[in-house]
């Protein structure tokens, strides 16, 4: 279908200017618009707050780096009384010839998130799209019916891919559970067989790292893990800092082959059995070296997998310390129970945990296909939708 393409300032108001508002009047934070999301999912008193202020089905456009970036979109509902929000909001109000929901759906679309992205100024981390910039932004004119028809179908459509979404982020945490089901049913076992356990310190050696400082530091430049390095069963390679040390430092920080790796913060417990021989890699202060001291009695890979089990089931939250950030002290991480089987079967318990881990990776990437298809998809419906091809013969 044929359309005319006009300024946005000449169907909707940007910044309207509106009587100020009460105290008691609802505020919506940037934190309370989700990427997605139409609607505000939460409001806050305003007290004596500054900001924006919208009315019924006012669109509040995030202008900051990086919320524009992320998408940051949301439309107060029709039923709204009047409500402040953030100044990092710039507010677009409809005007009698443009449905509500076109324009929020406008403000989505691939063309306009681009747009908006290559106006912002200022300087790096603080860059902001100006109002007077929006306003200029090129929107279709349609009759009312028409824009009403395009919202209608735009609903159809995006409704059933927010289903697919729905299905693909629950695939993802049955996924992500997969291997803590097993683990935990491996832990039931052995409280009916009543298989001996033993604390961390009675099988192993722990030691934190060094704080290291670049500045105060000599001797050789070494390579070094850092609690953002350490997953979940694995380690992240590829951007390791440097730090110089000294001889007998390297000789005391640089791991082996058999080592366990636990965070001692951020996300306390979270370990990886170290495989890289001769690596010359050494660990920082946040972090736990846990080191087996007899290989035949309790097998690191199978140490990990219990740690992990005790750590990601809660029942080790409290040895944690702290309020906001959470911390695994050393003298608390020694203290965790862990059962002692024969080698064998901690063996096959591995053999299994890895064959599950592989299986999950597996799922997972074909998950994030899906996910990767389902964005595409939801960018060329909105795309399509501005350009006149949602309706008409396109369609039909």
């Amino acid at each position: 279908m044929k359309h005319n393409l006009v300024e946005l300032r000449t169907m909707a108001v940007v910044g309207p200017r509106d009587p100020v508002l009460p105290e008691a009047a609802p505020f919506v934070p940037m934190d309370a618009v989700k990427v997605g999301i139409r609607h505000p999912v939460y409001t806050e008193s305003r007290g004596r707050r500054g900001g924006v202020r919208a009315r019924a089905n006012d669109v509040l456009f995030a202008r900051i780096t990086p919320c524009l970036e992320n998408g940051k979109v949301a439309q107060l509902p029709a039923d709204s009384q009047p409500t402040g929000g953030s100044t990092e909001f710039l507010v677009v109000r409809p005007g009698p010839e443009l449905d509500p929901g076109f324009l929020y759906y406008w403000s989505l679309s691939p063309r306009i998130r681009d747009l908006a992205q290559a106006k912002m100024t200022g300087t790096t981390g603080r860059m902001r799209l100006g109002g007077k910039d929006l306003a200029t932004f090129p929107i279709p004119r349609f009759d009312l019916a028409e824009q009403r028809r395009i919202v209608e179908i735009l609903e159809d459509h995006l409704s059933r891919l927010d289903a697919a979404d729905a299905s693909l982020a629950a695939a993802t945490r049955r996924t992500d559970a997969i291997l803590l089901s097993y683990l935990t049913q491996v832990m039931r076992e052995f409280a009916r067989e009543t298989v001996p356990s033993l604390t961390l310190s009675e099988v192993a050696e722990t030691s934190l790292g060094k704080m290291l400082d670049a500045k105060k530091a000599t001797g050789t430049l070494t390579p070094y893990l850092a609690n953002i390095n350490v997953r979940w069963g694995a380690f992240d390679l590829a951007n390791l800092k440097s730090v110089p040390l000294t001889q007998q430092e390297r000789s005391r920080l640089t791991l082996e082959p058999g080592d366990v790796i636990a965070c001692e913060g951020g996300e306390p417990g979270r370990c990886a059995v170290w495989t890289l021989p001769d690596s010359g890699i050494a660990y920082q202060k946040a972090l736990h070296r846990i080191r087996v001291r007899d290989l035949s009695q309790m097998h690191p890979e199978f140490l990990a997998l219990m740690l992990r089990q005790r750590i990601q089931s809660g029942s080790a939250d409290r040895l944690f310390t702290g309020t906001t950030i959470k911390h695994l002290p050393q003298e608390k991480l020694r203290s965790i129970d862990l059962p002692v089987p024969a080698l064998e079967r901690q063996l096959m318990i591995v053999d299994k945990a890895q064959s599950l881990t592989d299986a999950s990776e597996r799922a997972r990437l074909g998950i994030e296909v899906s996910s990767r298809r389902a964005q595409a998809l939801k960018r060329g419906v909105l795309a399509a939708a501005f350009e006149g091809k949602l309706t008409g013969r396109h369609t039909d």
